[in-house]
């Protein structure tokens, strides 16, 4: 049976301004193969925005690009 993903938590998460309970229930839907689509779904849709969502927020993400090319370091 297709679970779905409480989005609101997730965005909590993502934006980091989480509880507790919040990140508890990250670490649980990553690992949960029943909420694999809607978690799917849910990271394209939020891949898809992030360039606007950075731009906004004047984030830059130099450093994440640096830790998959340079994971060991």
């Amino acid at each position: 049976m297709k679970e779905t993903v409480e989005k609101e938590k997730l965005l909590r998460f993502f934006s980091g301004n989480y509880t507790d309970n919040d990140r508890s229930y990250v670490e649980r839907v990553f690992c949960d193969d029943r909420r694999k689509e809607s978690l799917k779904s849910f990271l394209l849709w939020q891949w898809n925005n992030l360039e606007d969502f950075a731009s906004d927020q004047h984030q830059y993400l130099d450093h994440v690009i640096y830790k998959i090319l340079y994971p060991w370091q």
